[in-house]
């Protein structure tokens, strides 16, 4: 750690506007590129996590715009700026927790215990967030150099990138955790009636199971935010001799990182979803209602003029008394109760016949011979 914190040069806010114009530059990119899709999102599937998406996105570019004003346009009234930067800041960081939870919430089957797991973990990141902005106090006193946020004098700051390292190192464990545990040769220790029985006693699996296979979003959003968080949080400790707008480079990049990833992950859930809604509308079963044919004593037939209203009584099974009345292919109702069996004589009558001679003989087989 001391190595790495030697390495660190004592004054580094000359060059670090870059490092929030990049961020600002991706997240504007990245707007751009997916405004039509989340238009769509906002307009024909207005749910929750939609709206914590929508919420994190605009916090994210809040916060980094309003950085990049600070670090470019001298001031030496920050107090406005800095208000407005802390609330951008815990409103961003909180929707994005809160809708991570739900995502990995919904890809899991034991949603109960979870959830509250997750929440109150979030809950506690949010809190411990908190502190960073209370933490960071920049009003340098010389109008020629004052730039906001360059000393950050609490040694709480800290506590922030920890926790939220904690809260991404616990999401990645638990969703490795759930897809090794989801693999056939695990789920084969616990069938579909071993789970049946033990919901009907009231117990609950301790086993995690995912509801659903992961995507590669799933896998890039869970890795790469554990690695920012880690990572920021090095980067906040080894960085004690540079001013407080080089330290706090990481909040900025992970708030980009972080809703850009959140967003591929919403809009491949959307797309999954509305693929199995199409495959499940193709794949359902036809079903065609035949006319019941009841067995009655007599055999009727009716036809039934729909346009019209009427009924007309049909003579035989081909003719009709009124044909007038047979506009539209007719519904024709059998009623059979008895089937009745006759023998047919298929043997050839006898024939009488006169022979050559002029005698009349009756010949059996039917041949004049």
């Amino acid at each position: 750690m001391d190595s790495l914190q030697q390495s660190v040069p004592a004054i580094a806010s000359g060059w670090v506007i870059y490092f929030h114009v990049g961020a600002l530059s991706v997240l504007i990119w990245d707007i751009v590129n997916n405004l039509r899709n989340d238009y769509n999102m906002l307009v024909s599937d207005f749910c929750i996590k939609t709206f914590l998406y929508l919420l994190s996105r605009t916090m994210t570019f809040l916060y980094s715009f309003t950085k990049v004003v600070y670090l470019t346009i001298p001031m030496t009234i920050c107090d406005i700026l800095d208000d407005a930067l802390s609330a951008f800041y815990i409103v961003g960081v909180f929707a994005i927790l809160l809708l991570a939870s739900f995502h990995l919430v919904l890809l899991l089957e034991n949603r109960g215990p979870v959830f509250k797991a997750l929440l109150a973990l979030c809950t506690l990141v949010v809190g411990g967030n908190i502190t960073l902005p209370i933490g960071v106090s920049g009003h340098n006193p010389l109008p020629s150099q004052a730039r906001v946020c360059q000393d950050t004098t609490s040694e709480y700051v800290a506590t922030a990138f920890i926790l939220l390292f904690a809260y991404h190192a616990i999401m990645l464990c638990v969703v490795l955790f759930a897809s090794r545990q989801s693999a056939p040769e695990d789920r084969e220790s616990l069938t579909t009636q071993d789970r049946y029985n033990s919901k009907k006693a009231g117990r609950r699996t301790s086993v995690l199971f995912l509801s659903q296979p992961l995507s590669s979003e799933h896998y890039a959003f869970y890795v790469s935010t554990a690695g920012l968080s880690l990572a920021g949080a090095i980067w906040f400790l080894v960085s004690f001799k540079a001013s407080g707008s080089f330290r706090l480079v990481p909040v900025t990049v992970y708030l980009v990182c972080a809703s850009t990833m959140l967003g591929r992950v919403l809009r491949a859930n959307k797309r999954e979803e509305k693929q199995r809604k199409v495959s499940e509308a193709l794949s359902a079963p036809i079903k065609l209602d035949m006319p019941r044919l009841d067995m009655n004593d007599t055999l009727t037939t009716r036809t039934h003029e729909q346009a019209q209203g009427t009924q007309c009584d049909v003579v035989g099974l081909f003719t009709s008394d009124s044909a007038s009345c047979i506009t539209t292919p007719p519904i024709v109702e059998i009623e059979v109760n008895k089937v009745v069996q006759s023998k047919h004589d298929y043997s050839t009558p006898d024939i009488d016949y006169q022979s050559d001679d002029g005698r009349w003989a009756r010949d059996k087989q039917g041949l004049g011979k």
